[in-house]
């Protein structure tokens, strides 16, 4: 059994005993010793290992092995070992081993390293550094230069030359370069981004697992996902690159005897082992320890994602899942998906507790207008692949045929994976009366189920299902509703997106278009209806392709609904105002979003995550700063400039400057409208706020009343005069 293994399960005698044996073999390595000494740092117990250290740092100064010697010592006390025991043992060591070289008297005066110094920690500590940079080796900025290598030492001047790898030269004080450098040990793969990045990206490719473990031993064992991201970005892995490399790494750590993996792929804690453990029953471990049980099932889930599963892993996930879902505690959504999963993974056996919920399902009856308790409980599936299984589910829980007339009754119902392959289904039975049935229904209400009345609306306009007593006003209406819907209030990820694409291609492809088509089959008030439905906003493409039928089928109704330019729903600005905007949002993602990472690694550095007030501190400023971002990059793409807008003649509008009355004091007062970035004085103000509101559109001599905060301010206009844009101030 190891040093660390003895030490890690606190058998201390017989620690004693496997150290003393260590230390007696002639010409013995000192690694090992190294490496127990960073552990006892870790758990701060370097102080119960005291004796053995110092009979084996006597040990190897007998032995004349001055500079293991020092190693050794110098680790201990950076560990927390006691000064007073070490530091004359430690002086002994350093003497012998480096007193004869010429940079000796240099590299002490500069650290303040010799006998009798007050602090000798921390003048070990630099001048182990300051040895450190000796010609050849490989440095690190964490903030700034990034990576360089030493060119050469030149003692005389006290400088250390340093090549970074933009190819810059540039040298720095002793004193400089031990406070604000690291110098990388030749095992730590960062120095491979500058010496041999073929090398470096073999490695990373072919055995993730090294490149793993050094990562994990330059964090003392234990990171999280995000610390790990950044020390892989550090080697050129980021973004998709990462989360690919991570996936194979994770699932290879799983198996490995070496590791353990806590936690879902983008939560994970990654520990490596002093002793080798089974995986399986690690595994095992993790997932009872799971928060809960949809931590488990993402844990499990992707056991299942890549090309080749671990038998033995993916029998006691499976396992696990299964006791975990019959505890009833959790959601009913993850119970199901875990059911799925373990069905999916079984040969297609579906767990007993599923079919004993579906059948009671099944037969419970529905009052009126409610969902059937069956489909109630397909629609608790999160996953688009799980609710396409579903149907599977249905004809398992239904006898004989009889699922299709459960389907041809409840299509309506259907979560979105189930439509597609229950209509196309009903398509192949010749069930087309309820498939038009439903269409019919769905044509008053179609948010209800906005999957199923895409697809149905496709197979009607394709003549596939009978459109019946439908008109084209109603389907024009009822499609531009739902495309209005899916442009305003679903998200770029959700199932209905992929709905919108396809309802967006239906209207405007072919020669004539569907919009087309439709709107010349309709009355003016009809396509006065359908423009109102347009300006709610919809798809740029369809917006584009109703413009052009309508400016040639009733132009009119363009002039009799003008608005003005500032309700188009732009976000109106000067340059200068823009300009400052994107200045923001570059400080924001080059400076202050890096920075905020450098300080997320560095707080992990500081221990247990869980009690560290650091690491929570630059995670909530990470999600600030990313969630400001974010903000400022839509804001700026919707920005449009006043500089090129037209903007009316003797009327309040983004771009004027305006001089009003206030009628109850009687008092004149004079502001300039620009936009909301563009308010660097106390005269300038947003059109966006409430002042400037109440007197937009409004012309010189006429009266407004303005909503404020304040309440009701009754003013009148006198005079308007459009600004000179480009000078805001």
């Amino acid at each position: 059994m190891t040093l660390l293994s003895l030490f890690s399960k606190k058998r201390w005698l017989d620690l004693d005993d496997a150290w003393t044996e260590h230390m007696l073999v002639e010409g013995h390595e000192i690694e090992p010793i190294l490496a127990l000494l960073q552990a006892a740092r870790e758990r701060k117990e370097v102080s119960r290992l005291m004796m053995m250290i110092r009979e084996h740092a006597n040990n190897l100064l007998a032995a004349d092995r001055f500079e293991d010697a020092a190693s050794v010592i110098g680790a201990a006390l950076l560990g927390g070992g006691n000064p007073g025991e070490l530091s004359d043992l430690l002086f002994k060591a350093c003497k012998g081993a480096w007193s004869g070289k010429d940079w000796w008297d240099a590299y002490v005066e500069t650290t303040g390293f010799h006998e009798g110094c007050s602090d000798v920690r921390g003048s070990w500590e630099a001048f182990a550094t300051l040895k450190a940079f000796e010609e050849g080796a490989v440095i690190f900025h964490p903030s700034g230069w990034g990576l360089g290598q030493v060119t050469s030492v030149n003692v005389e001047e006290r400088e250390i030359n340093i090549k970074f790898a933009n190819g810059r030269p540039d040298h720095f004080p002793f004193s400089t370069a031990v406070d604000i450098f690291d110098v990388l040990h030749p095992d730590d793969l960062r120095g491979l981004v500058l010496l041999d990045p073929d090398k470096l990206a073999a490695m990373i490719k072919d055995e993730p697992l090294i490149v793993l473990r050094t990562i994990l031993e330059r964090h003392h064992g234990r990171l999280h996902v995000p610390i790990l991201r950044n020390a892989m970005a550090q080697l050129g892995k980021t973004g998709p690159g990462f989360t690919a490399w991570w996936r194979k790494c994770r699932k290879e750590a799983e198996k490995s005897e070496w590791f353990e993996v806590i936690g879902t792929a983008t939560k994970a804690q990654v520990r490596l082992l002093a002793t080798a453990a089974d995986p399986a029953e690690s595994m095992r471990k993790q997932l009872l320890r799971s928060a809960t049980l949809h931590d488990a099932l993402v844990r499990v889930r992707d056991l299942f994602s890549g090309k080749s599963v671990e038998e033995n892993l993916a029998k006691v996930g499976l396992e696990v899942l299964g006791e975990l879902a019959e505890e009833g505690e959790a959601p009913i959504n993850h119970r199901l998906g875990a059911w799925m999963l373990i069905r999916e993974n079984s040969e297609g056996t579906t767990p007993a507790p599923l079919v004993e919920m579906l059948v009671d399902a099944l037969e419970e009856e529905a009052e009126g207008g409610e969902i059937p308790a069956l489909w109630s409980l397909f629609n608790h599936f999160d996953s688009i692949r799980d609710q396409e299984r579903c149907v599977g589910l249905l004809q398992e829980t239904v006898s004989d045929d009889g699922w299709l007339d459960e389907a041809a009754i409840n299509l309506k119902h259907a979560p979105a994976g189930m439509v597609k392959p229950l209509i196309e289904a009903l398509l192949k039975a010749k069930r087309l009366d309820e498939l038009a049935k439903h269409f019919r229904g769905l044509l008053a209400r179609p948010m209800r189920n906005p999957q199923a009345f895409v697809a149905l609306a496709e197979l009607v306009e394709k003549g596939k299902v009978s459109k019946g007593e439908s008109t084209s006003p109603q389907r024009l209406h009822a499609m531009l509703q739902m495309a209005s819907y899916f442009k305003n209030d679903v998200g770029a990820s959700s199932p209905e997106a992929r709905a919108h694409k396809k309802l967006i291609n239906l209207l405007v492809n072919g020669e004539p278009s569907l919009v087309k088509s439709l709107c010349t089959d309709s009355d003016i008030e009809a396509l006065r209806t359908a423009h109102l439905i347009v300006e709610r906003g919809v798809d740029v493409m369809l917006d584009r392709t109703f413009t052009h039928v309508i400016a040639e089928l009733a132009p009119e109704i363009f002039k009799a609904g003008e608005r003005p330019f500032w309700e188009s729903g732009n976000l109106w600005t000067t340059q200068v105002g823009l300009s400052d905007r994107k200045a923001e949002l570059r400080e924001l993602i080059d400076v202050k979003i890096p920075n905020n990472a450098e300080a997320i690694g560095k707080a992990a550095s500081f221990g247990d995550l869980s009690e560290n007030s650091e690491w929570d501190a630059a995670l909530e400023e990470q999600r600030n700063l990313t969630g400001r971002a974010q903000e400022i990059e839509t804001e700026v793409a919707k920005a449009a400039l006043l500089d090129s807008a037209t903007i009316p003649e003797n009327t309040v509008a983004p771009g004027t400057e305006v001089q009003y009355l206030e009628l109850e004091s009687g008092e004149k007062k004079t502001v300039r409208i620009l936009g909301p970035w563009d308010t660097k004085d106390a005269d300038t103000i947003s059109y966006q706020s409430p002042l400037a509101k109440g007197m937009l559109g409004v012309h010189p001599g006429s009266s407004a009343t303005l909503e404020l905060p304040s309440g009701e301010l009754e003013i009148e206009v006198i005079s308007v005069s459009v600004i000179e844009l480009g000078v805001t101030s």
